[in-house]
């Protein structure tokens, strides 16, 4: 007879540092938790990805789509990593799509505060496999600093075979040359218009081709006049965002499978599934979601 995991029974799970599964990016501010609590998502089978929530709770991470997966919040308590709750139903599926803004992720029962601008940090996840384009989520560029679209991609490595598509809502700013991939030189005017996101700020809903054939699809917010200097192209990085990615791709025990849980601005989108066992690897994984 099978014997379950008892409720915090430690087990260990792996980020997937080698392959990467077909994923939407989840973005929400964590409240009511400690300093740098850790966001984790794992799959039925315990495959997991995991991102250290940023200044103020915020945090970005990648949920596999299309298949079961539990959304959950950690803690370190010396060398534990204890979860304290869960975000979403236990087990929900999302679908393929752009990027899903939860909004304040706060405790249940807890009164929402005032609603501000949320501010994530950049997606802390393994590096993509070899050849496939990545994105930043952001690029920081200086005035009087040349840039292209290519420059995002060369950010993280790889180029794209073809861009497929570039959109923006509610701005059209630099959008011809983001389409076409031109070069140009950032004005005092770039740093000076209302964006779609903020003074000097928009962000663009980026969909792109590998050289294996994939289509993958990513935001990229430009972020004019605030680099330090023209050598910067953007990159959210530096010592702090090494040492999250090492985070991500390194095993993750912890005690606890999120037994009490979250209230989201907006979770309709983590569309809840039943499953037979209440932790990853407990229960087997249901068919794909047609």
């Amino acid at each position: 007879m099978r014997t379950l995991l008892p409720v915090f029974a430690v087990f260990a799970v792996s980020a997937a540092c080698s392959t990467t599964p077909p994923s939407r990016t989840v973005q929400g501010r964590l409240t009511g938790t400690s300093a740098q609590p850790l966001v984790l998502s794992e799959t039925a089978s315990g495959r997991q990805t995991a991102t250290v929530a940023g200044a103020g709770g915020s945090f970005t991470i990648e949920v596999p789509t299309e298949q079961p997966v539990t959304l959950l919040v950690a803690e370190r308590e010396g060398a534990r990593v204890r979860v304290v709750r869960r975000i979403g139903p236990r087990w929900f599926v999302v679908k393929p799509g752009n990027l899903i803004e939860l909004g304040t992720v706060r405790p249940v029962g807890t009164l929402p505060p005032e609603l501000t601008p949320l501010e994530a940090p950049a997606p802390q996840i393994c590096p993509a496999p070899a050849g496939q384009a990545e994105l930043p989520y952001d690029a920081k560029v200086a005035l009087g600093q040349t840039w292209r679209l290519a420059d995002a991609f060369a950010e993280k490595g790889a180029q794209p075979a073809r861009v497929v598509s570039v959109e923006m809502e509610g701005s059209t700013w630099r959008l011809a040359e983001l389409r076409s991939g031109a070069a140009f030189t950032v004005t005092q005017a770039d740093c000076d218009h209302v964006g779609n996101r903020d003074i000097g700020r928009d962000r663009a809903v980026i969909t792109w081709e590998n050289v294996d054939g994939s289509v993958e699809t990513d935001h990229l917010d430009m972020r004019y006049c605030e680099a330090d200097d023209a050598s910067s192209s953007g990159s959210a990085g530096g010592t702090a965002d090494a040492e999250a990615e090492a985070e991500t791709c390194e095993h993750v025990d912890h005690e606890g499978c999120g037994d009490s849980g979250s209230t989201c601005d907006d979770d309709s989108e983590l569309v809840e599934v039943e499953m037979p066992g209440a932790c990853p690897a407990e229960g087997t994984s249901s068919p794909p979601i047609n």
